[in-house]
């Protein structure tokens, strides 16, 4: 009975580790490296349960037939699924602060950093939802709250705009943005 048991715990370890809906963040070190490191994530979770089939199989266990042959048709599910679905999908940026993105030079408009715009020139590198943001006169370490502007939008789910009819000098600075994603 506990090697049955200790199967399950195995078996939904790794149903739960490539069942979710991305990998977790910490077996991820940046989106470009994903692919590869959610495979090897799944290889090593497959070899380790091959391991524990095998221990659970050995004769000194004393596990009669029936329960061996439980355990292969549970383990021969979990791998049909695995197969079947592939390897798990990657997320979309990791948890904690993207790079720095500026994507255009103040026009005469304005300077417009919005995450509409951002996703669309850089797919997959910025979260779904990102919770917090950060913006800085580009090239210095200034936050754009000391820079004297205006914003007309600074939020996590749009960006910033600065807007150039909304400032003294009819104009605004250039500024980058990076998002913080949970």
């Amino acid at each position: 009975m506990a090697a049955r048991l200790l199967l399950t715990v195995g078996l939904l370890f790794l149903a739960g580790r490539t069942a979710g809906t991305e990998v977790f963040s910490d077996d991820i070190a940046s989106p470009a490296e994903g692919p590869q490191e959610a495979r090897d994530a799944v290889a090593d979770e497959v070899h380790k349960l091959e391991n524990l089939v095998e221990m659970l199989q050995d004769d000194n266990l004393n596990v009669s037939q029936e329960v061996q042959d439980s355990i292969a048709d549970d383990v021969n599910d979990v791998m049909s699924a695995l197969e079947a679905r592939g390897p798990p999908p990657v997320a979309t940026g990791c948890a904690g602060w993207t790079r720095w993105y500026d994507r255009d030079n103040p026009s005469a408009t304005g300077d417009w950093e919005t995450l509409g715009n951002l996703r669309r020139e850089n797919p997959g590198q910025i979260c779904a939802a990102p919770s917090g943001i950060q913006a800085r006169v580009k090239g210095s370490n200034r936050p754009a709250s000391l820079a004297g502007e205006r914003f007309f939008q600074f939020n996590p789910l749009q960006g910033i705009v600065c807007r150039n009819a909304d400032q003294r000098d009819r104009s605004c600075q250039d500024y980058e943005v990076r998002f913080w994603c949970p």
